[in-house]
């Protein structure tokens, strides 16, 4: 077996893909049948490749860099956000890359993502008005909750895809880099069989070029979905700041309307809408989102604030009673009772006061047990205020003009101490 004469460097012309394929394909059928190896076109094909494996590591790592931008910036925004990121196996349509790297025996550890931006931006059609009958109306309803869902989970799908595409991504650049490493001792291989006669390395010539034709099919047809997803990634982070802007103007707003209502008014009204909405996180086993966790913040501490002001109203409301109240038997029972409350509220402030420090400082894997504590704690707290509420607002439990008294008295102390701390 003579050696084949190697082309000059720049004399040959590029053949398109479609050629440098059906050339692969031969040679990988002269290679299966032992038939006789133009060593040549076999050099050539070995040249080809290596100049593509090239161009390919000139380009690949741009787009990984490119996906791992984006795909940390949306996680990064998606973390703090109204939005839920989805768990491993919420979804099951293959990767980019799956079916090459399942081909070249290559697994990714990452959970399963949606294949393309194009199926991404694909949104259900939202469903129109119809009053036919009932029938169409449930139908109707079922369509707009998907179209809703999809709205609500497609930064999460994103990200997920994302993941998904930057893991593939980084797999096909070690494949690249193994069949870099291929081409100078193949090529070395194929040129010493020729000049001694020996036989080819059929095996390892065959499965080079069987991945580095499975790579150029793969690759080239994804590119135009590598930058679609990238897209993608950019509208879903976008749609996540967007949603945080609306949040901080909602928050901003929200304080506004309760500082301008007494305190007890504004705690219990915060109260009430975490106290909702972590019964709807807790239902869903879902972890709470940088908005939930600041709803309960300032719930509890509103519900805090407003423990001392009741407080200091059982206080006065004692001092009320001793001074004025004539009959000693009636001093003792009402200040008997209103020290009963206020150590009831110090006590369940204390416990509020606890479990706020506890879901402040809670990673994510012990926020439930803390959520659910909190919650239970404000619900204590809000049944000693409606108690202690209930007792003064009756006069501390006296009758007739006794109970009109001690309600003027007590709003007459309030006023004053108003006064006296405006004036300091």
């Amino acid at each position: 077996m003579g050696a084949p004469p190697a082309p000059p460097p720049n004399s040959r012309v590029r053949r398109s893909e479609k050629e440098i394929e059906n050339s692969t394909l031969a040679m990988l059928q002269a290679l299966r049948t032992a038939r006789s190896v133009p060593g040549k076109e076999l050099l050539r094909l070995i040249d080809e490749h290596s100049e593509a494996c090239q161009e390919f590591a000139a380009v690949l790592p741009e787009a990984w860099d490119r996906v791992h931008k984006l795909t940390s910036a949306l996680r990064i925004d998606l973390r703090g956000s109204g939005f839920k990121e989805l768990q491993q196996g919420d979804s099951s349509t293959p990767g980019i890359f799956s079916d090459l790297l399942s081909t070249l025996g290559v697994t990714s550890d990452v959970a399963p993502a949606l294949a393309s931006g194009q199926v991404l931006n694909e949104r259900p059609a939202v469903p129109a008005a119809s009053s036919s009958s009932s029938q169409d109306a449930m139908e109707q309803a079922v369509e707009l909750g998907m179209s809703l869902d999809h709205i609500e989970q497609g930064p999460a799908k994103a990200l997920q895809a994302g993941r998904r595409l930057e893991a593939e991504l980084k797999e096909m650049m070690k494949l690249l880099d193994r069949l870099q490493a291929t081409w100078p001792e193949l090529r070395t291989s194929v040129e010493g069989a020729f000049d001694s006669g020996q036989h080819l390395r059929t095996k390892d010539l065959g499965q080079a070029l069987k991945q580095v034709l499975y790579f150029r099919r793969q690759f080239t047809g994804a590119m135009p979905s590598i930058d679609a997803l990238c897209e993608t990634l950019e509208d879903a982070t976008d749609q996540v700041r967007q949603r945080e802007e609306e949040r901080l103007r909602f928050k901003a707003m929200s304080r506004e309307v309760l500082d301008g209502q007494s305190k007890a008014l504004a705690a219990r009204t915060t109260a009430v809408l975490w106290l909702k909405r972590a019964a709807k996180t807790s239902s869903s086993s879902s972890s709470s989102s940088r908005f939930e966790i600041e709803q309960a913040a300032e719930a509890l501490e509103r519900n805090l604030e407003a423990a001392k002001e009741i407080e200091l109203r059982l206080v006065r409301g004692a001092g009320v009673v001793m001074r004025r109240e004539a009959s000693h038997q009636v001093v003792q029972r009402t200040v008997a009772r209103l020290s009963v409350l206020r150590g009831k509220v110090l006590s369940a402030a204390q416990a509020v006061s606890a479990a706020r420090e506890d879901l402040a400082g809670a990673g994510t894997n012990g926020e439930g047990d803390h959520t659910e504590a909190a919650t239970a704690a404000l619900g204590d707290l809000m049944t000693v205020f409606d108690e202690a509420a209930a007792f003064v607002e009756t006069g501390g439990g006296q009758s007739g003009s006794g109970r009109e008294a001690f309600a003027r008295n007590l709003a007459a102390e309030a006023a004053l101490a108003t006064g006296t701390d405006a004036a300091d």
